[in-house]
């Protein structure tokens, strides 16, 4: 007489183990892949500075913070996170710990006093500093 084999029955708990266990590798395995296989921007050349290790404010649409940033000349060639920019950084480059210091963008700043200056080579102009005029008062008298 044959021996009839009883079918294995699995437990909830260990179906949702499985489960679990073979959807947490597939997404680590995903994301690996994702991570090994992304491109890199295309640079010539290294990076004269690296600024990392700081918040880098980028002013994008999203109003990105990043850690680091890689300088080449007067040029941006990438930001993001210190260990993405590390294939920028050739024997040359000058790397920056900004010690969690805030990076802005360039900024031009146009604001002159420019009636400081012009009193000094016009006779014609008025003077208006301090102490010369020290109240909206004295500002009306001197018209």
């Amino acid at each position: 007489m044959a021996k009839v084999k009883k079918k294995q029955v699995i437990s909830r708990r260990r179906y949702l183990k499985y489960v679990l266990g073979f959807g947490s590798a597939l997404v680590v395995s995903l994301a690996g892949i994702r991570l090994a296989t992304r491109k890199k921007p295309s640079v010539e050349g290294y990076a004269d500075t690296i600024l990392m290790n700081g918040n880098v404010l980028t002013v994008d649409p999203n109003d990105s913070v990043v850690e680091a940033v890689a300088l080449q000349g007067d040029k941006i060639l990438a930001i993001g996170a210190f260990e993405e920019l590390k294939y920028l950084i050739g024997p040359s480059t000058r790397e920056v710990d900004l010690h969690g210091k805030t990076v802005t963008p360039a900024l031009i700043d146009s604001h002159l006093h420019v009636h400081y200056y012009g009193k000094q080579f016009h006779e014609k102009l008025i003077d208006i500093r301090f102490p010369q005029v020290k109240t909206k008062d004295d500002l009306i008298k001197k018209r």
